[in-house]
């Protein structure tokens, strides 16, 4: 299983928990769709943005500055792309804006380990612990409703364990 197997387990938890049944999602750096059919399945209105898109159906924009008016998405989702933007703040403050009121920020990023930080993968620049994250949410205004880490079954702790982090946009 890869990182987007374990990110839709951990997703599908998160709905459930929720009772989300449907809504519009944005799905941040969604390279080549990989997780459009997954979300469309679960009854998501699917939007897509990468900065490279491989499809027409993806529109081109960086998740630090979404092509998109305030309050449009019931969902960000973020699959392992926020690690790699060089303005981890300006990104959430943008995810923020885009996001409905009491719409969620689904995030799911690499767990830290030094074999990510200093020996692999020169383009994931900020891989941040649970701790930082949930920092960064209260700096930014974001109420935390979950941060927990989620293993892949079947690599007992390699590769595609993912930090998940989930955020909800409140009053301001």
């Amino acid at each position: 299983m890869d990182h987007r197997g374990v990110t839709m387990i951990a997703f599908d938890k998160f709905i459930k928990q929720q009772g989300i049944k449907f809504g519009n999602i944005l799905d941040i750096g969604c390279g080549r769709l990989e997780t459009k059919t997954e979300l469309e399945k679960r009854g998501f209105q699917w939007i897509g943005i990468d900065k490279e898109p491989k499809d027409r159906c993806v529109t081109e924009g960086f998740m630090e500055s979404i092509p998109s008016g305030e309050n449009s998405y019931d969902i960000i989702f973020a699959c392992h792309t926020f690690e790699h933007t060089e303005k981890p703040i300006q990104t959430l403050r943008e995810f923020k804006r885009v996001c409905k009121l009491n719409g969620f920020i689904f995030i799911s990023t690499p767990l830290p380990t030094e074999k990510l930080i200093l020996k692999m993968d020169e383009d994931h620049l900020f891989c941040l612990n649970a701790w930082q994250m949930e920092r960064l949410l209260r700096y930014i205004g974001l109420e935390k409703l979950d941060i927990w880490e989620e293993y892949d079954p079947y690599l007992n702790g390699h590769t595609s364990d993912s930090l998940i982090t989930i955020a909800r946009k409140t009053g301001e």
